[in-house]
């Protein structure tokens, strides 16, 4: 995990010194804590600014850094960009920049895992202002009735209209 954790550092390094471009700068992103005590077959749904979750899940450098640049290497074939960073061996499923989005996307992940009787986990990744949406209240009502094995976790980004 330290060489993870290390690849973030050398990217927020980057950022700052302006030797990655104005459109990825938004890298600069902790890992949270929680994510290193993940399996590789739990899943996350992660926010189009995914880079350190990426990363911090166990995914490839070199290939994050060819879909950057939009090079067949990339792990969508350069296709997808910075914003959708995918690793499905690692159980990183494509980011979403719809407000929301990730939360459902775990919670259904959550609902197949019980059903199969897997000891896996989703997370959800997602900022503040997806509490306003009324998929949230539903999906979190739902996890508690159901028993899902879901975590939410809400990052206060400070771009909610509220937070201002």
């Amino acid at each position: 995990m330290k060489i993870k954790i290390l690849a973030v550092g050398k990217l927020k390094e980057k950022a700052y010194q302006n030797r990655i471009s104005e459109y990825v700068k938004w890298i600069n992103r902790d890992i949270p804590v929680e994510l290193i005590f993940l399996k590789d077959d739990d899943k996350v749904f992660q926010t189009y600014r995914s880079h350190a979750i990426y990363l911090a899940k166990g995914g490839c450098l070199k290939k994050m850094f060819a879909e950057l640049f939009g090079k067949v290497d990339g792990v969508s074939k350069g296709k997808a960009g910075s914003m959708h960073l995918i690793s499905k061996d690692k159980g990183v499923s494509a980011s979403s920049a719809i407000v929301s989005s990730t939360i459902p996307h775990a919670l259904g992940s959550a609902f197949a895992l019980k059903k199969s009787k897997k000891k896996n986990i989703s997370v959800a990744f997602f900022g503040d202002g997806a509490c306003e949406e009324g998929v949230y209240h539903e999906s979190l009502n739902l996890a508690s009735v159901k028993k899902l094995p879901v975590l939410f976790f809400c990052e206060n980004n400070g771009l909610a209209i509220q937070s201002k």
